[in-house]
């Protein structure tokens, strides 16, 4: 009988040769036959290239001719394998998976899940860096439960979102949904994915015992903060329901003035500008591709709307967006604007 979990490695890099070594010789130790390893370097000296073209765990490595981006780049990579496995299991370079850990995220968890990660933890393995994702009714996205002890997470549980950095999912789902749409280039991606299998009712789930070591900064560069803030808009018009959009759309208008103060006092001003202009040069296809994710939508808009939290509960950002005034105004608006989403369903 043939074997049903054969793992596909997928690993984008840019200039992290070292890492990648270490990578690929932990992947090495784990590998069985049958599993295939693709890699693509995306900097121009291809250092990287030549070093994982030189070790025995890498079958296809790819020397891309750009920066094309890890949305893209991870569509690439996994082009050349997903024919040939059954599961697809996405690595950051800068992640450490512990002994034992991409066993378990072969073995998977219940059988119902279609993608699955690993706890996220950082580099002391006691703390954690993700377990999960979450994605805010403000559009914003952030990982759950950072800082936190790792050894509180004992039982397998689902997730809304998993994390780029370490995630599995089926080879079927992979070429059932819309992959990395590359409009992303970095940041959302995975929310996206995410939210387009939970989309089709399939569910999605997080491993305590797989855990992943995390080389991870929430240091919030000039572009990362640019990319940020566009694919937020993005992310939005590309996959939420109308009636979703609607309803919340006296929150968005009010965050999104916040966040142009903030823009201001943290001088990042110019830097708001461009992303809102990016995001709109990008509307044209944003909204093609909206109506791809929209048609295999199989969620009625409440139930889009309940995977979205009101709560603002981790320390990466500002102290006074997670204060109680401010998580009882969001609470506050999410309980009146589900009342008004349930009436207008139930109408429709």
């Amino acid at each position: 009988m043939a074997r049903k979990d054969r793992l596909g490695f997928v690993l984008v890099t840019y200039g992290e040769g070292k890492k990648v070594n270490r990578m690929l010789d932990i992947i090495q130790k784990e590998k069985k036959p049958g599993d295939k390893v693709s890699l693509i370097d995306n900097h121009p000296d291809y250092e990287t290239a030549k070093a994982a073209e030189a070790h025995p765990a890498a079958d296809h490595v790819i020397r891309s001719p750009d920066n094309s981006g890890y949305a893209i780049g991870n569509v690439r990579a996994a082009a050349l394998i997903e024919d040939d496995v059954d599961l697809l299991l996405f690595l950051n370079p800068d992640s450490q998976p512990e002994p034992g850990t991409i066993t378990k995220l072969r073995q998977g968890g219940p059988k119902d899940w279609s993608a699955w990660m690993g706890l996220l933890v950082l580099e002391d393995g006691k703390k954690v860096n993700s377990a999960g994702n979450v994605v805010h009714i403000s559009g914003l996205s952030w990982v759950d439960a950072f800082g936190q002890d790792a050894s509180k997470y004992k039982e397998p549980q689902e997730v809304t979102v998993v994390s780029g950095a370490d995630f599995v999912v089926r080879a079927k789902t992979w070429k059932q949904i819309n992959r990395f749409p590359p409009i992303y280039y970095i940041y959302y991606e995975d929310t996206e994915l995410s939210l387009d299998i939970l989309m089709l009712k399939q569910k999605i789930g997080m491993l305590p015992d797989a855990k992943v070591r995390h080389g991870y900064s929430f240091y919030n560069s000039p572009r990362k903060w640019f990319l940020i803030e566009r694919n937020r808009y993005i992310f939005i018009i590309r996959t939420w329901p109308v009636a979703v959009i609607l309803v919340l759309l006296p929150l968005l208008i009010v965050v999104e003035i916040g966040l142009w103060a903030v823009s201001i006092m943290q001088r990042r001003f110019i830097l708001k500008v461009k992303s809102s202009f990016s995001a709109i040069k990008l509307l044209p296809e944003a909204f093609r591709g909206r109506r791809e994710v929209r048609r295999r939508n199989q969620l009625a808009a409440i139930e889009f709307f309940d995977l979205l939290t009101p709560k603002i509960d981790t320390p990466l950002l500002p102290k006074f967006l997670s204060s109680r005034p401010v998580n009882w105004v969001f609470t506050g608006y999410y309980k009146v604007a589900r009342v008004i989403l349930s009436i207008f369903s139930f109408a429709a």
